[in-house]
C-alpha cells in the first residue's frame, strides 16, 4: 500500500469558512438596502430588516473564526518551519503533510537512528487548561489530544506530541507534563521540542 498522505501541499481550512461569511455578510446588507428601499411597506421592512441583521451576524461571525484559523495555520507553519530547521541531521523531517480524511500534520519526524516515527501538532495556546491537578483537560485540550491522537493512529506514528512553543506549564504541569495514551504536550521553545524527541524511547 502506498503513502495516505501528502508533504507540502497547501492547506487552507479556513478558505470556505471565509467565503461563506462574506456571502452572508453581502446577504446581509442586500437585505437591509432592500428594507431601507422599501418604506411604504412597513411589515416587509422590519421583516427584511431581521433577516438582514441575521444574515450580518452570521457573516461577521464566520469571518472571525476564519480569521482566527489563518493566524492558527500562520503561526503553525512558521514554528514548522524552525523547528524544521532545527533538527537538521539526524532526522528526516516534513512539514505540511496532509493526511487523508483527517487534515494535516505540522511537522512529521522520524528519527535516522531507529526510525522512531513522531508527530507533531503545533499549538498557539499560553495556557494548558485543566483542572483537578492536571487531570481534567479543558475542551479545547480534549480536541488537541483527540485530533493528535488520530493522526497517530493513521500514519502510525510511535507518538504524538502537542506542543506550545509559548506555552508556559504551571508548576504542576512542569513537574508532571500532560499526557494521554501516546500523545503528550509538550511546552516551551525549539530546545524543548528537541529534547522530548530525543527522549523518546523505541
Amino acid at each position: 500500500m502506498g503513502r495516505k498522505w501528502r508533504s507540502d501541499s497547501e492547506f487552507k481550512p479556513w478558505a470556505g469558512q471565509r467565503k461563506r461569511g462574506l456571502i452572508a455578510l453581502g446577504i446581509g446588507l442586500g437585505l437591509g438596502a432592500l428594507a431601507y428601499a422599501l418604506p411604504y411597506y412597513p411589515q416587509m421592512t422590519w421583516a427584511l430588516a431581521a433577516l438582514g441583521v441575521v444574515a450580518f451576524s452570521v457573516g461577521m461571525g464566520s469571518l472571525r473564526q476564519a480569521a482566527n484559523r489563518a493566524f492558527g495555520k500562520s503561526f503553525e507553519a512558521e514554528w514548522a518551519h524552525l523547528a524544521k530547521s532545527m533538527l537538521g541531521q539526524g532526522y528526516a523531517v516534513e512539514t505540511g503533510v496532509r493526511v487523508r480524511g483527517a487534515g494535516d500534520i505540522d511537522v512529521f519526524v522520524q528519527r535516522k537512528a531507529d526510525a522512531v516515527r513522531v508527530v507533531v501538532e503545533i499549538k498557539s495556546f499560553v495556557y494548558w487548561r485543566a483542572s483537578f491537578f492536571g487531570l481534567i483537560p479543558g475542551d479545547r485540550e480534549k480536541r488537541a489530544f483527540a485530533q493528535a491522537a488520530d493522526l497517530q493512529r493513521r500514519i502510525g506514528a510511535e507518538v504524538a506530541l502537542i506542543w506550545l512553543p509559548q506555552g508556559r506549564p504551571s508548576f504542576w504541569q512542569w513537574l508532571f507534563p500532560p499526557k494521554r495514551a501516546g500523545v503528550r504536550v509538550v511546552m516551551g521553545g525549539l530546545p524543548s521540542l528537541r529534547s522530548a524527541i530525543e527522549k523518546i524511547e523505541r
